[in-house]
């Protein structure tokens, strides 16, 4: 018998949530999903089926979309550091800095390093929202 959860809260791209002393960022990352999401903190990125070592999540599954999942990997994941460690939802956990350099799916694809960020990401403690791209709004964050 299926149960239902007490309380749903709903995430928004760049809201922060607090899982007990860790502060994550919420990035919309569809692609594998629709509605898929990656959670990041620095120096760590959770994406669930969004990249995995050498290879990328399936997108033949009904809502999954290519360009969607290379469009988020574009936006949302190129200009964090080589040595982010990625931890997918199944298999062996890997680097960007690695997948960079040998993921086959990502090399050729119009993915480039994007310019320095300034600014910082959503989550950095003191900094504004907007992935070092010019958006200074203060982060939002919820507790988990």
């Amino acid at each position: 018998m299926a149960t239902r959860p007490d309380q749903v809260i709903y995430m928004d791209d760049g809201d922060c949530i607090e899982v007990g002393d860790i502060i994550l960022e919420v990035l919309h990352t569809p692609g594998h999903t629709p509605g898929g999401v990656s959670f990041y903190t620095p120096g760590y990125l959770f994406c669930g089926d969004l990249i995995f070592q050498g290879s990328i999540g399936r997108t033949d599954l009904r809502g999954g979309s290519l360009q969607g999942l290379m469009r988020a990997v574009r936006e949302k994941v190129w200009d964090m550091p080589d040595d982010t460690r990625i931890l997918p939802g199944h298999g062996p956990e890997t680097t960007l800095g690695e997948e960079r350099r040998h993921n086959p799916f990502l090399q050729g694809a119009g993915i480039v390093p994007f310019p320095p960020a300034v600014g910082g990401r959503a989550c950095d403690p003191g900094r504004g929202r907007g992935h070092g791209r010019g958006q200074d709004i203060s982060p939002q964050k919820k507790k988990m």
